[in-house]
């Protein structure tokens, strides 16, 4: 299904296009139909009533699916605080059941032991610019979530078991070894509109690379190496802003020791304005 519409529902004996007055029984309907698209479920649909929540989405009024690859636009009719009547849209991620994809914080130890960070530049259609992130990906069917770990050795990531999570940035960066891999916890994307957690992780990584593996929609897009210097400065200039980088990057600074002491030194040498 790719355009808008009402979708036959074979899922529950109650449907989500229709409103059902008792909430959890709403929710399990909802979750029922979300659950035959691979799509993440709710935990609430919410209660107007309640002024500590104050929105509340009724039944599904129309389904825009964009299957396999990126999303489902979900949108609902909904109740607001007060009672007032509205519509409230919730983005979903294609393969939110597994995995809402991931974002890493690359760094490099090079062979004169120094640390730098590798990082893509790439065409954004919507801002009419190349822009230069950190390498994030989309989840895909056998996508898994792992806590990461250290290793003696740099250790290939083709040989780890169940680390398909870095499948990516492998992908788009070369990068084939790694010293450690941390899991940084997840990030809401959107929390207005995205029903989404992305994957934030560090990774410590050799100085060997691999050839790119990109697909034809990523064709174009570079590995930019940078030093700390120039990556809080790209920050501190605006010349790196996407959401997914800053908050990766702002986490990685509370959670990696190493990353908080290089942060705080950087703001120590700035010279004051």
């Amino acid at each position: 299904m790719t355009s808008e519409s009402k979708p036959e529902f074979t899922g529950s004996q109650l449907s989500p296009f229709e409103f059902i007055e008792d909430r959890q029984v709403r929710l399990e309907a909802i979750n029922s139909f979300l659950s035959e698209r691979g799509l993440r479920r709710l935990k609430s649909v919410g209660n107007f009533e309640d002024s500590q929540v104050g929105t509340e989405i009724t039944a599904i009024r129309q389904v825009y699916d964009r299957p396999q690859r990126f999303y489902t636009v979900i949108t609902f009719g909904a109740k607001f605080l007060g009672g007032v009547e509205g519509e409230y849209s919730i983005t979903f991620k294609a393969n939110g059941a597994v995995a809402d994809g991931s974002v890493y914080v690359a760094r490099i130890n090079t062979k004169d032991n120094k640390s730098v960070y590798v990082l893509t530049n790439q065409y954004r259609i919507p801002h009419d610019e190349r822009m230069i992130e950190f390498p994030r990906g989309f989840a895909k069917i056998k996508d898994s979530e792992v806590a990461g770990d250290e290793f003696d050795e740099p250790v290939d990531i083709a040989e780890l078991t169940g680390a398909r999570v870095l499948r990516e940035l492998t992908e788009e960066t070369g990068i084939k070894k790694i010293k450690r891999f941390q899991n940084l916890g997840k990030l809401a994307e959107d929390s207005s509109t995205h029903a989404s957690d992305v994957n934030a992780y560090l990774v410590v990584a050799d100085s060997e690379f691999a050839e790119q593996q990109l697909d034809e929609s990523e064709l174009g897009l570079a590995v930019v190496i940078m030093t700390p210097e120039e990556l809080y400065g790209g920050l501190k200039e605006g010349k790196i802003r996407d959401m997914h980088s800053l908050s990766v990057l702002f986490t990685a600074i509370l959670k990696d020791p190493e990353e908080g002491r290089r942060f705080a030194e950087f703001l120590l040498s700035e010279k004051p304005q």
